[in-house]
């Protein structure tokens, strides 16, 4: 009888092990195909040019089985938003529909990512970039930028992108939402003001937006007048 159980108790840990070594391989799998997509679009990015549509499936792929390998991963789905905004707005000619296509996935994807790690800052902050985009300007992208703000509000790479989508939409919010936008820009402003100037696309355009929101003090520190 004894002889038994520390057989049993053998088999159950040595498929306990297996089952470990077996999520390890898959996870460092999972995170390999990621690496290699992320790499892909940042040299897309660095060089300006455009990928030949074979090559943009090769990377959906990869990142559709790093998926499969890691179900619950926000990181992974992250990218993959990233890989179809990419394919949404980098990619020239192409149709409206298949531009909004393209879009609306990267949305779902960050939408899944949100659900899977809600603690996690860049996920929130895609999703409200991507809806913007989008011309959604509702309650699901409030709640992403504000979600982005709670989560990351000294964030190096999160604060230029929250203060320009506020600037984008203020005039479209209402009145609530508009007072959460302005405190949270003047907030950066104070603490951060010139580093994030610095940070603004298209900054002429972004400090007339700030100005129009009747913001003297913070216009000045983030515009430098």
């Amino acid at each position: 009888m004894k002889r038994a159980a520390v057989y049993l108790f053998a088999l159950v840990a040595t498929l306990l092990l297996a089952w470990q070594i077996r999520l390890s391989l898959d996870s460092a799998e999972a995170f390999s195909y990621e690496h290699r997509v992320y790499m892909s679009f940042q040299s897309w990015y660095a060089s300006h040019q455009m990928p030949a549509d074979a090559e943009w499936r090769a990377q959906e792929d990869l990142i559709m089985r790093a998926i499969a390998l890691q179900k619950r991963n926000a990181s992974i789905k992250n990218t993959a938003g990233r890989l179809y905004e990419y394919r949404a707005y980098q990619f020239s000619p192409q149709s409206t529909a298949s531009r909004m296509q393209y879009a609306e996935k990267a949305a779902a994807m960050y939408r899944l990512a949100t659900h899977d790690s809600p603690m996690l800052v860049y996920p929130w902050m895609n999703l409200a970039l991507i809806k913007m985009k989008l011309g959604q300007w509702d309650q699901e992208f409030f709640h992403a930028y504000q979600q982005a703000v709670m989560l990351g509000p000294w964030e190096s790479a999160v604060m230029p992108v929250l203060v320009e989508i506020g600037l984008l939409v203020y005039q479209n919010m209402d009145a609530a939402s508009q007072q959460f936008i302005a405190a949270y820009i003047d907030r950066v402003g104070e603490g951060a003001g010139p580093v994030i100037g610095g940070q603004l696309h298209n900054k002429p355009a972004m400090c007339w937006r700030l100005q129009q929101m009747g913001q003297p003090k913070t216009y000045a520190r983030i515009c430098g007048t």
